[in-house]
């Protein structure tokens, strides 16, 4: 992909990123990985043909040829139904996967969300003394708090096998925490402590 993107005139700096053809910006957002690229500005995404499609406007088969006479590479037997079949299923897989990486970054920006409020909350709201009632948002700290830096723990430091198998069991927790979080940032006390859940 890298070799690809350089000959048609992509510069790529040492972190893998390029400046992408396809929308206008200063600052490089598309990522050159192994065997897809992925642009986080524009979310243009796809593998080395798709890469040649898009910078020329080819289809599939021609962008292929394309490269074949750029590379030199051998003309070789083409069944274009199998071979289009094929495509078809590398751009799915392509597609799945920057889909995950895209789920992945936005549920561990909410779980640290969650987990700075319940920080906040477990120092702000605790009792002073004895009689104090416990606060709705105490009791909460106290029963999630543990829980989310685990998980956040395993966003950092599991294989994306682990983190696969929680989104598989546990999406629909990710969805509810973001729902938690803005139900607190429209609440009173959310708008009178605007800095409570913004930090990172």
């Amino acid at each position: 992909m890298r070799d690809v993107a350089e000959h048609y005139g992509l510069h790529i700096n040492r972190a893998g990123f390029a400046n992408c053809p396809f929308h206008r910006e200063r600052t490089p957002s598309m990522k050159l990985y192994d065997d897809h690229f992925y642009c986080f500005g524009c979310q243009s995404s796809g593998d080395i043909i798709t890469l040649v499609e898009k910078l020329f406007g080819l289809q599939p088969y021609e962008a292929a040829k394309k490269l074949q006479g750029d590379f030199g590479l051998a003309e070789v037997p083409y069944d274009y139904e199998t071979e289009s079949k094929a495509y078809q299923e590398r751009r799915k897989s392509v597609q799945k996967e920057l889909e995950f990486k895209k789920w992945k970054s936005a549920a561990y920006l909410i779980l640290t969300d969650y987990c700075n409020l319940l920080r906040i909350w477990k120092e702000e709201y605790a009792p002073k003394n004895d009689d104090d009632t416990f606060h709705p948002l105490f009791v909460e700290s106290l029963h999630e708090l543990d829980k989310m830096e685990y998980y956040c723990d395993l966003f950092l430091y599991g294989t994306d096998e682990d983190i696969r198998k929680f989104k598989e069991y546990e999406e629909r927790l990710v969805k509810r925490i973001a729902d938690r979080i803005r139900d607190f940032k429209q609440s009173n006390m959310g708008r009178t402590n605007p800095d409570i859940g913004n930090e990172r």
